[in-house]
């Protein structure tokens, strides 16, 4: 799982995804919501995979390159479909993992 800053209406061809939600968090100084999109990284492949696929809402084909970051983000190189986008937690409320 992954999680993005950007809505999936106002996603560009270069999509932002970070490891965590407190990675995220921390890039972030304006309390914006954080997404969480159901994908991951294939290292060896340099692709974004699907975490789960229905064939009745997208491709279950669908990949796009990704480049990955030393922090553990990757940035991905095309759209990703809006149906693998899961929910919305609010940054602002975000205190950490239950422990």
């Amino acid at each position: 799982m992954f999680y993005a800053l950007i809505p999936p209406e106002y996603e560009t061809d270069r999509i932002h995804l970070f490891p965590s939600i407190e990675s995220a968090v921390s890039r972030d100084s304006d309390g914006r919501p954080v997404y969480e999109v159901a994908v991951n990284f294939d290292p060896g492949q340099g692709l974004v995979v699907p975490i789960r696929v229905d064939a009745h809402a997208f491709d279950p084909e669908w990949t796009t390159r990704a480049e990955a970051h030393g922090d553990g983000s990757i940035t991905a190189k095309g759209r990703i479909p809006r149906e693998l986008y899961f929910a919305c937690v609010c940054a602002r409320r975000w205190t950490g993992a239950d422990s």
